[in-house]
């Protein structure tokens, strides 16, 4: 299990990239959001009821990670989008996967911040756990989406959750080969 302390590495790492030349505000904004600088100032530890979110990962299929996921965004009043794929030469019983997809802020260059929501399959042909891989890094993914909603952005991040990484990297791939020509600033991985 991923420890406060290095989550809160992620995610002071996460500010100084996003703070160094992304374009973010650091006079508080006419609207009322916060700088990002001024968000992060908390410290980030896992409660007990981060570890009760990360033991909800742990279901019998994929689907039901999925279905966690999103159940998880709706409960934070993080709107997303899913990214149908097909599932390409994967050793798997799914004809298709999905990416979620958080979109905060506005303007170019991109800052990606993502990591994977699927669990490996065992070689019994059950699903893997997947607390530490990948549910803890969901949930700094989490954290940072809520994080970054109330922040003033003036640059698009979009925290992407991938689907079928554990599959050879079919979610990322997909997530990167419909991406629009806009400039990557950096994609951090979870």
């Amino acid at each position: 299990m991923e420890t406060g302390g290095s989550a809160g590495v992620r995610l002071a790492l996460l500010v100084f990239l996003l703070g160094s030349g992304c374009g973010l505000d650091r006079e508080p904004a006419e609207n009322g959001r916060v700088p990002v600088a001024a968000v992060f100032t908390e410290d980030v530890i896992f409660t007990e009821d981060a570890i009760d979110t990360a033991r909800r990962f742990a279901q019998p299929s994929n689907d039901g990670r999925l279905a966690v996921l999103e159940d998880e965004l709706r409960q934070r009043g993080l709107p997303y989008t899913l990214q149908t794929f097909p599932r390409e030469g994967a050793d798997d019983d799914r004809s298709h996967g999905r990416n979620v997809v958080v979109s905060l802020g506005a303007g170019p260059p991109r800052v990606i911040v993502g990591g994977h929501f699927d669990a490996a399959r065992l070689d019994d042909g059950a699903l893997g756990q997947g607390m530490v891989d990948n549910a803890a890094g969901v949930l700094v993914l989490l954290r940072v989406a809520e994080t970054l909603r109330d922040a003033a952005l003036q640059r698009t991040v979009q925290v992407v959750f991938f689907d079928m990484e554990e599959l050879g990297l079919l979610g990322s791939r997909a997530y990167v080969n419909a991406l629009d020509p806009v400039p990557d600033a950096l994609m951090v991985n979870v």
